[in-house]
């Protein structure tokens, strides 16, 4: 089994020199040049993905392609669910407002991408890239969808097509929103890529629109990982298949891997500016877990709150950070601070999504190895760090 773990590693190492010397050549032809990426925007939700999507979808935009994107995707996405949708008279809108979110969290809040037609069809879309899911999100949208619409298809959109969490879809015991039931999972890699290459197919006659879809779908190639061509991945998946009892041990072992990768090349760099900081660290074998709700926290012994990182969804997805502390010692009014959110009776002063890398998966294993997200987490912490010192924030 070593031996053949080893010999495919070997293999696999070829492939991956293969790969970056032809990623190496295409960006001294300039076809790693990328706008989209040059301006920091290949991870913002609302400016860049929700934006694109909206606007390819829109029969009206100015994409020239009029109703047919929006066809491919009622066929290919939809999967028909909305067989008597009417295009032509089709509306879509970004941010669509629903009403100011009630107290039980049942109604209200906006919908990134809203489509609907004259005859009371619509398609609701969420779309996630890094950030968290709010409560009841999906139990609110769909609250509006059946309020409003005859027929309808919610959407949860992500990068990999994972589910949303029980936070987002509600902790009722009755009428609890599920997936494949109330909601279909949508994914970038596997949904959204190959519609936007058939909507560059449509735009044979129109250079700048295909450009543009170009560019953006290299943007999500980089960041759902989706980078190796067919004939790579046919050479891998050959080899694999001919050592499969090591490729099953290799993969079986990812998250443990994963986990490894967070103890050796994550945690340490965190203790070290505690350290420069006189800060106490605790949970760092903890934070190495990615399990959903485990975190990694810095003090100092006068504290009474403390500075953390934490996962809100398993297999190191979802990453916040913000100040913690003990529910009797929470703020009853409500504090704008540093940039975070919604304070509670945990998160004091509330809390704000880690971007990028606020999910760690294979797809940034390159970027933690080399010291990348180490320095974005510490350059988090530190920034918290000097803005509670500045401010003499109670701690």
């Amino acid at each position: 089994m070593e031996r053949d773990i080893k010999l495919l590693f070997d293999k696999v190492a070829k492939i991956a020199i293969s790969k970056s010397e032809r990623e190496l050549a295409a960006q001294k032809r300039g076809e790693k040049f990328n706008i989209f990426e040059l301006l920091g925007l290949q991870t913002d939700e609302t400016r860049l993905h929700s934006t694109l999507i909206a606007e390819f979808l829109n029969p009206k935009g100015r994409h020239g392609l009029g109703g047919e994107p929006l066809k491919q995707f009622l066929q290919f996405i939809c999967k028909n669910l909305l067989p008597n949708f009417d295009v032509a008279n089709a509306t879509i809108e970004k941010e669509h407002f629903i009403g100011k979110i009630n107290k039980e969290y049942t109604t209200g809040g906006r919908i990134d991408i809203l489509i609907r037609d004259n005859s009371r069809n619509a398609i609701v879309i969420e779309n996630k890239i890094y950030a968290d899911d709010q409560y009841k999100q999906l139990y609110r949208y769909r609250d509006f969808a059946r309020k409003n619409f005859d027929n309808f298809v919610i959407f949860y959109l992500n990068l990999f097509g994972n589910s949303a969490s029980q936070n987002s879809e509600g902790d009722q015991e009755i009428d609890k929103v599920s997936s494949g039931e109330d909601y279909l999972t949508l994914s970038y890699k596997d949904d959204i890529i190959p519609w936007l290459k058939q909507c560059r197919a449509l735009a044979i006659d129109k250079p700048y629109v295909r450009e543009i879809l170009g560019l953006y779908i290299d943007t999500l190639n980089s960041i759902t990982d989706n980078n190796m061509n067919n004939t790579e991945k046919g050479e891998l998946f050959k080899y694999m298949d001919e050592h499969i009892e090591a490729s099953a041990e290799i993969i079986s072992a990812a998250n443990d891997f994963s986990a490894y990768l967070v103890r050796e090349h994550i945690i340490p760099e965190l203790i070290k500016w505690a350290k420069e900081h006189g800060l106490i660290c605790k949970d760092s074998e903890n934070f190495a877990s990615g399990k959903i709700y485990t975190g990694i926290s810095f003090s100092k012994p006068e504290w009474r709150r403390s500075i953390r990182l934490e996962f809100e969804k398993d297999n190191f997805r979802a990453l916040i950070y913000g100040i913690v502390g003990n529910k009797e010692q929470a703020i009853t009014d409500k504090v704008d601070f540093a940039g975070l959110k919604k304070p509670n009776d945990i998160w004091h002063y509330g809390w704000a999504s880690v971007n990028p890398y606020g999910y760690l998966s294979p797809h940034n294993y390159i970027q933690i190895y080399n010291g990348d997200v180490a320095k974005t987490y510490v350059m988090i912490l530190e920034n918290l760090y000097q803005t509670i010192i500045d401010n003499g924030i109670e701690m």
